[in-house]
């Protein structure tokens, strides 16, 4: 299911994040890792229009507040919009989150303006294996890596140094695609600024299919 525009509260909620971001890591850099790096959280109920709760955390998130959880449990849910120190997408944790409060709707923000969005539909593949998300993750991440470097290894074309620097991203982004494709999740990507940018690039289609492939072999 399409998710909604953004609300106009949602919007302000990502200007404030996306500046928060840019403290810490201007547009055009990469992952900021150590501190002082962080994370705000802005949650907003269930409709995007009222804040209900606002909180820092260290760049791998943190615990959400009683009153996120009591929003997210409840029956109208709520949307909680953060940045990613990591430049990424929608992170394991994130989508473990997502799982546990199944109306909750999660957007990260990258430092060029990207949003990620999602949602949990189906849960079941947790029930099998707990470490879904980030077992995931870690193989089409690897397995990518050592992709890119037999490309980088047989052109000299392919920049292998601005790929990790800028553009680990498109990693999470197939991830989301394929859990919307099987029907686990709702996902959206919008990308800005230099995003838009690398998608463009000649190499985009050999990267797009080769991330959903390996998608494709781990999440079923």
């Amino acid at each position: 299911m399409p998710f909604a525009l953004f609300t106009h509260a949602e919007q302000v909620a990502i200007r404030q994040v996306l500046n928060f971001q840019r403290t810490f890591a201007p547009s055009g850099s990469g992952p900021m890792t150590a501190p002082p790096a962080q994370e705000l959280h802005i949650a907003l109920d269930g409709s995007g229009i009222t804040q209900i709760a606002c909180a820092t955390h260290p760049a791998r998130g943190g615990n959400m507040s009683q009153a996120m959880q009591t929003a997210a449990n409840s029956a109208n849910g709520c949307h909680i919009i953060h940045n990613h120190p990591s430049q990424s997408s929608l992170s394991p944790d994130d989508w473990d989150v997502l799982a546990a409060h199944p109306r909750l709707q999660m957007t990260a923000v990258n430092s060029e303006g990207t949003t990620f969005r999602g949602r949990m539909l189906n849960t079941a593949c947790l029930q099998q294996d707990p470490t879904y998300f980030q077992s995931r993750w870690d193989y089409v991440a690897g397995e990518f890596e050592k992709q890119i470097t037999l490309w980088f290894s047989s052109s000299s074309t392919f920049d292998l140094g601005n790929f990790g620097t800028h553009n680990g991203w498109l990693i999470g982004r197939a991830i989301g695609k394929r859990l919307q494709a099987i029907g686990y999740a709702d996902f959206e990507c919008l990308p800005d600024g230099d995003n838009v940018i690398a998608l463009r690039s000649p190499h985009a289609p050999m990267i797009e299919r080769t991330l959903m492939t390996l998608c494709a072999q781990r999440i079923i």
